[in-house]
């Protein structure tokens, strides 16, 4: 037999989590707080060799799981192993669109660097001819594909300072600006160029810095952008009074129901993968405008998606975001 004090115990903290679940779903979003990976398919990499004058550019492979600006001596070189070379790396991040009844709040650039090299020295920042120099990011554009004349490609300016010590971890920078002016002029991508002001010091020596690609070995240190949403609406009550939304079944296989309760209706459904991509999917609507289905293209892995969509509440629209399991 359980003790009465036990089954009190056990009625308050049910009644406490009870507590919490409720008020958070009562209360509206004040922020949203959206992340985007690097476009892998726009991921890139221009090289000089110093003593040739020759550039190549290439779009990184799946193998390489790290970003390296900064100067080389050249150990596998076909010509010999004599030769400086420079790097300049480039990545895209999709521009997405603002939520409704949201604005852009702050945008926020992050690199994760894990290693250094000054003077062919390991864990010793970069240094030329002798002098410290910050690896720089600068606001770009290059276009859908990567050109050796990308390397010194169309600016709009430069960002600021992304790394300036040999410290391990996550480098921000503030790119507010940057972003809202791609946003502002539509167009489908953010991008960035990451370079040393000197390309290269010609000493043979190893002057760096390691950034993780999109295919960094520790599934974490990704490029990315954080994008902060700030809510825009001053009716605040009304959503929480009517906003009473739900998905289910979630987990799900291919297909979901989005309800939006008796007084709202569902106008509009997106599905995305965690890199903010937009992914195919097919809306079908009840004959309760209150209720849709989502299909989802069943050759999609299994994984966390994120679900966005569009209820509309006397007239007027709100957005919301759900992550799914998709089984």
């Amino acid at each position: 037999m359980l003790s009465t004090s036990y089954l009190k115990i056990k009625v308050i903290l049910l009644l406490f989590m009870l507590f919490i679940i409720v008020t958070a779903f009562a209360q509206p979003q004040t922020t949203i707080i959206d992340s985007v990976y690097t476009e892998g398919s726009l991921q890139a990499v221009i090289g000089y060799v110093f003593e040739t004058s020759q550039y190549y550019a290439s779009i990184l492979p799946r193998s390489e799981y790290e970003l390296y600006p900064g100067d080389f001596r050249l150990t596998e070189w076909p010509m010999g192993d004599n030769f400086n070379a420079g790097y300049r790396f480039y990545l895209s991040f999709e521009v997405l669109p603002v939520p409704v009844n949201y604005s852009i709040q702050s945008v926020v650039f992050k690199l994760y660097q894990y290693f250094c090299e000054g003077d062919s020295y390991s864990q010793t920042f970069p240094l030329f001819y002798g002098n410290h120099y910050d690896c720089m990011v600068n606001h770009v554009n290059y276009g859908n594909s990567i050109e050796v004349s990308d390397f010194d490609p169309f600016y709009y300016g430069t960002v600021g300072a992304i790394s300036t010590d040999n410290t391990v971890g996550w480098k921000t920078l503030d790119i507010t600006d940057e972003y809202i002016q791609d946003f502002n002029q539509n167009r489908p991508y953010s991008q960035y160029m990451i370079y040393f002001p000197i390309i290269s010091d010609a000493d043979f020596q190893f002057d760096n810095v390691r950034f993780g690609s999109l295919y960094f070995t520790d599934g974490q240190g990704f490029p990315q952008v954080v994008i902060t949403y700030q809510n825009t609406n001053s009716d605040v009550d009304e959503i929480s009074i009517h906003r009473k939304d739900s998905v289910f079944p979630n987990p799900c296989d291919n297909y979901v129901y989005i309800s939006a309760g008796n007084q709202s209706k569902v106008n509009k459904a997106s599905l995305y993968n965690l890199k903010g991509q937009s992914l195919k999917t097919h809306l079908t609507r009840e004959s309760n405008l209150s209720e849709v289905i989502v299909y989802i293209d069943e050759t999609l892995p299994r994984g966390i998606y994120c679900l966005k969509y569009t209820i509309e509440i006397n007239g007027k629209q709100y957005e919301k975001s759900e992550k799914i399991l998709k089984r």
